[in-house]
C-alpha cells in the first residue's frame, strides 16, 4: 500500500498548467506539516515538502486553495531515476495528490464582521503557528501521527 496522509498548510503560491491543449492540468504547491514536539526555540517542529496535483483535481487546487490556506489529503509516494551530468544517481522523491479535503480555518481572537473575506497574506506568524497547533491537536485527537 502506497499512501501518506497528511493535514497541514500550502507555504507557497499555487502554481497551475494546462497542457496538449488543455487536456493535462497540473497543479504543484509547497505543503508544510507540523510536527507533534516542539523544538529547542519552543515552536512546533515542521516538514516542508512539494505537492503535485493532476487532472480535475489540480484545477479545483488552483481555483480554491492559497498560500497559507490549510489542506488535508491523501496522496502517493513516487520516484525517478535522475542521472546528473556527473553520473551521479539519486532518486528524488514525488508526493502526488490523490484525495484533498478542505480543513476549516481556526476563528480570529478579535470580533470581525461575519462577511469579512479570509487573506492568508495579513497573517501574522503568531496565527499561522496557532493554526498549525491546532492542526496538530486535531491530528492526535483523531489518532493521526
Amino acid at each position: 500500500m502506497n499512501k501518506l496522509i497528511a493535514v497541514g498548510t500550502i507555504i507557497s503560491d499555487v502554481s497551475y498548467n494546462e497542457y496538449n491543449e488543455g487536456n493535462t492540468k497540473k497543479a504543484t504547491f509547497i505543503m508544510s506539516c507540523t510536527e507533534n514536539y516542539k523544538n529547542k526555540e519552543g515552536f512546533y517542529a515542521s516538514n516542508q515538502f512539494p505537492v503535485t496535483a493532476w487532472g480535475h483535481k489540480a484545477e479545483i487546487i488552483s481555483k480554491h486553495f492559497s498560500k497559507g490556506d490549510p489542506i488535508g489529503m491523501v496522496a502517493k509516494v513516487t520516484s525517478e531515476k535522475y542521472e546528473d551530468e556527473n553520473g551521479k544517481i539519486s532518486y528524488p522523491l514525488n508526493i502526488v495528490l490523490d484525495e484533498f479535503h478542505f480543513i476549516p480555518l481556526p476563528k480570529k481572537k478579535a470580533v470581525q464582521p461575519e462577511y469579512e473575506e479570509y487573506d492568508p497574506s495579513n497573517m501574522s506568524a503568531e496565527e499561522v503557528l496557532e493554526r498549525d497547533k491546532l492542526v496538530a491537536e486535531m491530528k492526535e485527537k483523531l489518532g493521526q501521527d
